[in-house]
């Protein structure tokens, strides 16, 4: 069996990120790991080497872009 495909969620809105990451985990297929601001973002997606980024892109003080 593969392994599951790392999902990074950075979302400023925390109803967002749980409907995500139940979404995700309603399968086995995916792991995932969420964050609230772009910056921390940048710093788990260098670390954790995601599969999958599913990214805000009105987030405060950096946008997705």
């Amino acid at each position: 069996m593969p392994r599951p495909k790392k999902v990074l969620i950075i979302d400023d809105d925390h109803d967002t990120q749980f409907l995500i990451e139940k979404t995700l985990k309603s399968g086995e297929r995916y792991t995932s790991l969420a964050c609230n601001t772009a910056s921390d973002g940048l710093e788990m997606a260098k670390t954790w080497h995601p599969d999958i980024i599913i990214l805000d892109m009105n987030l405060p003080k950096m946008t997705g872009l």
